[in-house]
C-alpha cells in the first residue's frame, strides 16, 4: 500500500481547473526538514480530484496555511 503523510505550508492559493470532464485542484506544499546549516525545504505538488476538488475544503486552502496531507505518492521527472 502506498501511503504518504506530511505536514507543511501552502506555497500559494489553490488553482481549480476542469480536465476531461473532471475537476482538479492543484497546490504546492513546502515541507521543511533539518535545522541550522542542514535546513532544507522540499516542495511537493498536490492534486485533489473530483468531488474533493469541488468541495468547500478548497476555500480554506490559501497561501501560508499549514496543512497535513495523506495520500498516494507518485513521482515524475521535471525538465526545467
Amino acid at each position: 500500500m502506498n501511503n504518504f503523510c506530511f505536514t507543511g505550508n501552502l506555497g500559494g492559493d489553490v488553482k481549480v481547473n476542469s480536465t476531461s470532464g473532471s475537476t482538479v485542484a492543484n497546490f504546492s506544499v513546502a515541507v521543511k526538514s533539518g535545522f541550522g546549516d542542514k535546513a532544507q525545504t522540499m516542495w511537493i505538488a498536490c492534486a485533489l480530484w473530483g468531488k474533493q476538488a469541488e468541495s468547500k475544503l478548497i476555500d480554506y486552502l490559501t497561501k501560508g496555511q499549514q496543512v497535513a496531507i495523506t495520500g498516494e505518492l507518485s513521482t515524475r521527472e521535471h525538465d526545467g
